[in-house]
């Protein structure tokens, strides 16, 4: 169990900042990344600063900028263009919602060329390099499968719009700021193959995660449900492994088929559906299909092509009826909620994201937030490099 280090909000986006510089992103990402990163910091959703040291933040050189390649007044489709996947579906959002606000209803899909090779065969952060003009090389351990010939530099089989990607933060952020606006949001991501179907042992899915925001009256908070297929978080696995911890029972095979609780076996094998059952499994092909297939990304070789996508749409509620009536009704039936006949011992029935609301609260009151110590000091290590204007070259993942 590693050690906790207390630090102030000013110092978590400052650290988170810089480290996202020193890996090389554009100037232009950088607010909407630490925006999100520390949205998920304050609610403990696995989706927070960890991704940079376990490689999930790494660019691509030659990035280019957010295009519309499809659109109709109600919908769009985007590419783009090895932008982080958390600025592709920030743009992907806004084109949504200004398409609900002015037509009442707003469609936009996306796939993302992102990273050549950002991790290696077992999800561990590789080491990069300044190359030349602004470029970067990739180095590092990999299938050979995935280099250009043996000990060559990796390359991705992907071209176009067919590309890699990162992930896209916690998209329950993305579900909040819709429903913010009151519009009604939905966001389907797909992610490479870590998740078995249910009765196999071979990853198909991703985590595949969705989200959906509700609006309530304001000041109240929205009701914004962000949840994976996936029995663990991808993000949570790669925490347990540097904690030095087991996973929960019955959360993942190992590259056999045999159940384990090792973190580095689980990233060797598959992670199982939320409910070990056919409900998880046919939501993750559902997202698979929402997320993937209409964003543009692959079905085959995810992982090697590192090509996946998202699709976001919303909705106005006037749409469907009076808006005053929704708002009502919405409050009747959390009231009904939470006054609902508990069984002994049971605990408060909490909305959606409540949960994460409580705890960004309590963090944002007490201006600090506990970290592990390892995280703070990689980041820090990272964030000197920053703010020297040093592209970094790491180490392994924590």
């Amino acid at each position: 169990m590693s050690s906790k280090i207390r630090v102030s909000l000013e110092e978590l986006k400052r650290l988170t900042r810089e480290s996202l510089r020193a890996l090389g992103h554009h100037q232009d990402d950088l607010q909407r990344m630490v925006e999100l990163l520390v949205f998920a910091q304050l609610r403990g959703n696995s989706q927070g600063i960890v991704k940079i040291p376990s490689g999930g933040m790494n660019p691509q050189k030659d990035a280019g900028e957010v295009e519309v390649e499809h659109e109709t007044p109600l919908s769009c489709m985007l590419n783009a263009n090895r932008r982080p996947g958390i600025a592709g579906l920030y743009r992907a959002t806004e084109e949504a919602m200004s398409r609900a606000k002015a037509h009442g209803f707003g469609l936009v899909s996306w796939s993302v060329c992102f990273l050549e090779r950002g991790m290696d065969s077992d999800w561990n952060l590789i080491v990069l390099k300044r190359a030349g003009k602004g470029g970067l090389d990739v180095e590092g351990r990999g299938g050979e499968e995935d280099r250009g010939g043996s000990g060559g530099t990796l390359k991705s089989k992907a071209a176009g719009l067919h590309g890699v990607c990162t992930g896209t933060g916690a998209i329950g952020f993305y579900a909040e700021k819709m429903a913010k606006e009151g519009l009604v949001g939905f966001v389907f991501t797909q992610s490479p193959e870590l998740v078995a179907p249910y009765g196999c042992y071979e990853p198909i899915f991703g985590t595949n995660p969705m989200a959906v925001g509700m609006p309530r009256r304001a000041p109240l908070d929205p009701i914004v449900l962000d949840t994976a297929m996936s029995a663990i978080a991808f993000f949570r696995v790669h925490e347990a492994k540097w904690r030095g911890e087991a996973l929960p029972e019955g959360a993942a095979f190992d590259a056999e088929g045999n159940e384990t609780t090792a973190p580095e076996a689980a990233l060797k094998g598959a992670l199982r559906v939320f409910d070990r059952g056919y409900k998880g499994s046919h939501l993750a092909l559902m997202v698979e299909v929402l997320g993937g297939v209409l964003g543009g990304g692959a079905v085959k070789e995810k992982k090697a092509t590192r090509d996946w996508g998202s699709t976001v749409f919303c909705f106005r509620i006037d749409l469907l009826g009076k808006e005053g009536e929704y708002y009502d009704k919405v409050e009747d039936l959390v009231e009904r909620l939470k006054s609902a006949k508990r069984t002994e011992g049971a605990p408060e029935p909490l909305l959606p994201g409540e949960r994460g609301n409580r705890e960004s609260a309590a963090a944002l009151s007490a201006g600090a937030v506990e970290l592990d110590a390892p995280l703070v000091e990689k980041l820090r290590e990272l964030a000197e490099k920053g703010e020297r204007g040093e592209i970094v070259t790491t180490a392994a993942a924590l």
